[in-house]
């Protein structure tokens, strides 16, 4: 069953839902909160997520349908993920975007906070000023950092001690470095 046809039942009241904790909700409470949090009614299109304003290349690739990356601009960000060992790299769509997110009030956000680390500019990553956007690995998040602006793109990588490492300044440059000339 799709999670859009989930939340219409729990919404409903048709499905009893356990009221379990999901970081100071309840799992019910969770799935009626959208991660979406702007959208421009006039064009459909989302414009933020996690009140955070989405970079304007970043709605036009996703309007486009600019997902899935070609195998090609895979190896090129591959190329760039030099802290993590085996890269699997992807960019989310919309829909990838909007669940992965739910990372930042998941229990298990502790794991993904990253660590202090003189090596590497970023280190630690704030859930709040943070947008997933797709991954270097199965475990590990790529994202958008508004703790400067324009945001930058960060990952998680750094192997046991998992810290959060730039990986181009602003979105716009990392799609450059990896698109087909």
């Amino acid at each position: 069953m799709p999670i859009e046809a989930c939340r219409q039942r729990v919404n409903s009241g048709a499905v009893n839902v356990p009221n379990l904790n999901f970081v100071g909700r309840t799992v019910l409470e969770s799935m009626r909160q959208p991660v979406l949090d702007a959208v421009d009614r006039k064009n459909r299109s989302v414009i933020a997520m996690n009140n955070l304003q989405l970079p304007d290349t970043l709605l036009a690739d996703l309007s486009s349908g600019r997902r899935p990356l070609s195998a090609h601009e895979k190896i090129r960000l591959a190329s760039l993920l030099k802290a993590v060992s085996d890269p699997w790299p992807e960019l989310y769509g919309l829909r990838g975007i909007e669940m992965e997110n739910r990372l930042w009030t998941s229990e298990y956000v502790q794991f993904y906070l990253g660590e202090e680390n003189s090596d590497y500019k970023s280190g630690t990553i704030d859930p709040s000023l943070a947008c997933i956007i797709g991954h270097a690995e199965p475990d590990g998040p790529i994202a958008l950092d508004y703790r400067v602006a324009p945001p930058r793109v960060i990952y998680l990588g750094g192997g046991i001690k998992s810290v959060w490492i730039e990986l181009a300044p602003t979105y716009e440059s990392l799609i450059a470095a990896i698109s087909d000339p």
